[in-house]
């Protein structure tokens, strides 16, 4: 290689180099401003300064060992690479070093590439680091050695990770000495033989006594490995084989490796190849034999024969910290007759709860919200929310979503850069419309909607813009002068101008200048709409798509935290805020049961530590310190000491919008299934299962499992109707219920966990048992056919399970979607009781025919008012809709000629209607 040529590749690696450090530089900077903008600038310096300080620790760490081997290699591999190998093993003396510059810089280049591997790879164990610092007490000891909690939670994966990490740069040095070597002969491939000179021999030897002492420590580590132990089916942690045969296998191996490494030392002066070989030979028989065959062995011909009597302690304990790690220990379970026997009276008082069953599904109502709200092209929803307001002094559940800006250059006047990041920066309002009420046609009835919005109730939205939002993917800039598009009104567009405090400042030509180098856009800097006071918004979504495993604005900020993958919308106010639930966790847990994947220890603890607000107009994020009490959040609020605010400080008005987090209680329902039973002997035979129901749902006729609903509900023996998260549970390959469990998410019984256990020896239908029932009833059946004949599909909506006093009663809507307009209207609901299952075209006609004497009502829900109706047409109106109900019946039945006569009587009618004569 020529000296030109080699400058060429120096000048065009340091250009590459220099444009990547200066980006990087910019996004630091950029970065730097976004937190202070939030005020979390000492969160930014503290988790920079960690990743800094480690990279360059971890970095300079092998840069300098493996340095030093290089150095040592090339020093003794200098005189095979001057002179014949034979020469040098005969003994000649060693030659001057060879002062080669290509040589030097490449393997210059070589070690400074795999230090800043090595050093990456230390810096993202920076979080790792700060929890080492920062420890903080469980309060409770593991039951095998003795150790608090907090030293595997917080010690324990440091040590893990340095020696993954040493065991890594030992091994990359030993290759760079190998090749080293190689490349000056002194190891050399000759008549299918590998020769060496005896410096390399003494060199290797020095690096596997390295390899051998690290291997040990590793197998100190392993013992407490072992409190995770996968080695039994029927419950997780250590068990009888893990820690009478399999700890002192690892002790075996631990004194052979130690007992290696001191005789590979010793090979230093010896240097020859008989002792690594038996070193080597020694690890991989014991391996085999003492670590793996050993245990098994025991485990098969010691352990099985008796395997509860030696296993029950270990169950025991794995049953009580899964249940500490998840906090189903704090689940109160109560008895639950699960009468079929309601009666009208019983009806009656639960008024409050029947007026707020579900029937809108979150699903079908995006398609319908989507067609009647988004008003134009470029607004969108992407998600439908469930929360609980008092309208018009009735507390009830709702159904809500934020109208966001879908950027979509195909939907814009124009796809410019000036549209893209200047113009359109933002969504508008949200649509409301409570939980159950059906409207004309089947449609929801809105408590707020349109643009500007429109409320009904007594619930005002005072900003309605939205900056901050699921979908909000784009940077932008405000206050600029050109004026932001704020909402449509009919032919003509309305602008504004931002007034909140949300954004970077960006009127600086060298704030410009860097934010061109971290988004790649000169026209930043050369734009001129830009004023000095103008902002620059950007990571300000919250949502996640593909490739997304957290939501941008929130793990941006605290990436140690996990978030719930349900952030949800509230009117607090008159301003729209973004609530998500943040999470503790960690897989280091004595004992408990890993929940995800099989085999991998992905979570065995979780807390719902914290929430975490967003406001959409200004972008504020606030974190809350929610569960105080948890070792891991006072370790992070130690460390980021002004990230979090208390408890107390959450407003009221927001106060009564948090709800238990869906993901949370998903885990904790799930795992609930095994690990109620805390009795060892019932645990070990499964004798008491429980598994998530499962229903038909949508258009598919194949069941899916149940997902946890909200629902406001009146629980025995309480005064009035709460909020709940819910789930049933049914025996394990059984359709029959078996149990509830339900989370309190009303103050100031927020968070209580319950379970209501059914008697066991009465036959309670299940979901899918109601399913099945609803497939084999005649009338059902024959409507569902009817409408799909007729170009329409059919969707089924969730099957709830509503509880009043002692019993349940059983709810599903049906949908009606048709094929060309998509828009799904609610046409159907479904009532089940005991024996009793009843079909009508509202919850009160459903209940109707189910509780015949239910007194006559005509909506359980306000619905949009009527003004200025004359009686005279509301008369008419029930006759037309009893006349089209009575000529379904005869349709169905195939009576022909009594649909006719009907049709005829229901056109007469209608033709009264339109020309407003008195009947």
């Amino acid at each position: 290689m020529s000296k030109q040529t080699l400058g060429f590749i120096v000048l065009a690696a340091g250009t590459i180099l220099g444009f990547f450090g200066v980006r990087l530089m910019a996004v630091v900077y950029t970065d730097l401003l976004w937190f202070d903008e939030l005020g979390f600038r000492q969160t930014f310096v503290t988790m920079t300064l960690t990743k800094t300080m480690a990279f360059v620790t971890f970095g300079a760490f092998f840069a300098l060992f493996a340095g030093i081997n290089l150095y040592i290699a090339r020093k003794k591999g200098q005189p095979t690479r001057t002179m014949a190998f034979e020469v040098v093993v005969d003994g000649i003396p060693e030659m001057p070093p060879n002062h080669s510059l290509r040589q030097r810089l490449a393997w210059s280049g070589g070690i400074a590439l795999l230090s800043f591997l090595m050093g990456a790879l230390g810096a993202s164990a920076w979080i790792t680091l700060l929890k080492f610092t920062t420890p903080t007490s469980f309060g409770q000891t593991d039951p095998i050695f003795g150790n608090d909690i907090g030293f595997y939670v917080f010690t324990l994966p440091l040590y893990t990770f340095l020696y993954s990490w040493s065991i890594a740069a030992v091994i990359l040095t030993a290759i760079v000495v190998v090749v080293s070597y190689h490349q000056d002969r002194a190891i050399r491939h000759d008549d299918d033989i590998w020769i060496t000179i005896s410096d390399v021999r003494a060199h290797i030897s020095v690096l596997a006594a390295f390899l051998a002492l690290l291997l040990g420590w590793g197998y100190w580590l392993k013992e407490y490995e072992l409190l995770y132990s996968f080695r039994k089916d029927a419950f997780f942690g250590a068990g009888y084989t893990d820690l009478n045969a399999q700890f002192y296998a690892y002790r075996f191996m631990l004194l052979l490796l130690v007992t290696a490494a001191g005789l590979l030392l010793y090979n230093t002066r010896i240097k020859t190849w008989i002792i690594p070989q038996y070193s080597v030979l020694s690890y991989g028989v014991s391996l085999i034999m003492v670590s793996w065959l050993l245990p098994m062995v025991y485990e098969e011909f010691k352990v099985k024969p008796n395997e509860f009597e030696r296993e029950e302690p270990y169950i025991q304990h794995a049953i009580d910290y899964t249940r500490q790690a998840y906090g189903l220990d704090r689940i109160h379970e109560v008895d639950f007759p699960g009468n079929t026997d309601l009666s009208t009276q019983d009806i009656e008082r639960n008024q409050l709860t029947i007026q707020s069953i579900p029937l809108w599904d979150k699903r079908p109502l995006m398609a319908t919200y989507s067609q009647l709200q988004e008003i134009r092209s470029y607004y969108s929803f992407n998600s439908v929310d469930v929360d609980r307001y008092n309208i018009n002094g009735t507390y009830q559940q709702v159904m809500l979503a934020a109208r966001e800006y879908a950027r979509d250059p195909r939907d814009l006047q124009g796809d410019t850069w000036v549209n893209n990041h200047l113009v359109y920066t933002h969504g508008y309002g949200l649509v409301m419309s409570p939980a159950n009420e059906i409207a004309a046609e089947g449609l929801p009835g809105f408590l707020i909607k349109d643009i500007p919005p429109v409320s009904r109730a007594n619930i005002a939205v005072h900003r309605p813009e939205i900056y901050f939002g699921e979908n909000m993917r784009n940077y932008i800039v405000v206050n600029t002068n050109t004026p932001e598009f704020d909402y449509p009104k009919g032919d003509e567009n309305v602008y504004t101008t931002y007034q909140g405090k949300g954004g970077v400042p960006i009127g600086g030509f060298w704030t410009r200048f860097i934010f061109a180098l971290r988004f790649g856009d000169p026209y930043l800097l050369f734009t001129s709409a830009l004023k000095p006071d103008s902002r620059l918004m950007f990571d300000r979504h919250i949502g996640q798509r593909l490739g997304e495993d957290s939501p941008r604005r929130f793990a941006k900020a605290a990436p140690f935290l996990n978030y719930d993958s349900d952030p949800y919308l509230a009117l607090v106010d008159g301003r729209l805020v973004w609530i998500q639930d943040a999470y503790t966790v960690t897989n280091m847990y004595p004992y408990a049961f890993p929940f995800g994947r099989p085999y991998v220890r992905e979570m065995n603890y979780i807390r719902n530590a914290v929430k975490v607000v967003l406001d959409a107009y200004d972008g504020t994020v606030t974190y809350y310190a929610w569960d105080e009490e948890d070792p891991l959040l006072k370790t992070y609020m130690e460390v980021f000491p002004n990230l979090f605010k208390p408890k107390s400080a959450i407003p009221t008005s927001l106060r009564k919008h948090l709800r238990y987090p869906l993901d949370l209680f998903d885990i904790q329902a799930k795992l609930y299934n095994t690990y109620h039973m805390t009795s060892a002997n019932v645990f070990y035979n499964r004798e008491d299962v429980w598994e998530t129901p499962t229903e038909f749902y949508g258009t598919m006729d194949r069941p899916i499992q149940m997902s946890p609903y909200f629902a406001m509900v009146r629980l025995p023996n309480e005064q009035k109707e709460e909020y709940i998260l819910m789930l049933p549970a049914t025996p394990s390959g059984r359709a029959n219920m078996i149990g509830w469990v339900f989370a309190r998410c009303d103050a100031p019984n927020y968070g209580e966990l319950v379970v209501y256990k059914l008697p066991k020896e009465k036959m309670i239908y299940g979901p899918m048992l109601i399913e099945r029932r609803i497939n084999q009833d005649t009338e059902v059946s024959r409507e569902i056919t009817l409408w799909d004949q007729r170009g329409s599909d059919v969707i089924r909506g969730n099957l709830l399970v509503i509880p009043i006093e002692n019993s349940f009663i059983y709810v599903e809507p049906l949908y009606l979607r048709a094929s060309q307009s998509g828009m799904p209207e609610l046409k159907r609901v479904l009532v089940i009781h005991g024996e009793k299952l009843a079909m009508g075209i509202n919850l009160q006609d459903a209940l109707q025919k189910v509780f015949k004497d239910l007194p006559q009502k005509p909506n359980l829900m306000p619905t949009q008012p009527v003004e200025n109706i004359p009686a005279n047409l509301q008369i008419l109106a029930k006759r037309a809709f009893k006349q089209f109900e009575t000529a379904q019946q005869h349709l169905k039945a195939g009576a022909f000629a009594q649909y006719g006569q009907t049709i005829d009587s229901l056109r007469q009618t209608l033709t009264q209607m339109n020309k407003k004569e008195t009947p």
